[in-house]
């Protein structure tokens, strides 16, 4: 129990923050297929199709109408990585090649991207 007690401080100390994160990821519609890093997926867990980025294939990652990106999650895009680029950048362009675009976004923190319906 005292290892937690810090843990409840931060999240009063922090709620605004947290706030603006649940407002952002709750712009997705509860019907749509979504993939989104680690940090998003708990509060996204009720949807019926919900993937992690870390972890999916591209297959299922392409699939998805929305796809939820923390920005500072470096470890979510080191399979996205290549010698000289950032795994997140990567990612960015495989989205919009594949028909994504720039859905929602909060400043620094997240990005949210949404399947062109000429793209599904």
């Amino acid at each position: 129990v005292p290892t937690a007690v810090p843990y409840t401080q931060y999240c009063q100390t922090f709620e605004a923050y947290y706030d603006n994160i649940r407002q952002t990821l709750d712009t997705i519609p509860q019907d749509a297929s979504a993939a989104a890093t680690t940090f998003y997926t708990t509060y996204l867990s009720q949807r019926e199709t919900l993937y992690d980025v870390r972890y999916c294939s591209q297959e299922h990652l392409l699939s998805a109408e929305y796809v939820a990106l923390r920005i500072s999650a470096k470890a979510e895009y080191t399979k996205y990585a290549t010698n000289a680029d950032n795994g997140f950048e990567n990612l960015v362009k495989l989205l919009e090649k594949n028909g994504y675009t720039l859905y929602a976004e909060l400043s620094g923190e997240m990005v949210i991207y949404r399947k062109t319906a000429s793209a599904q």
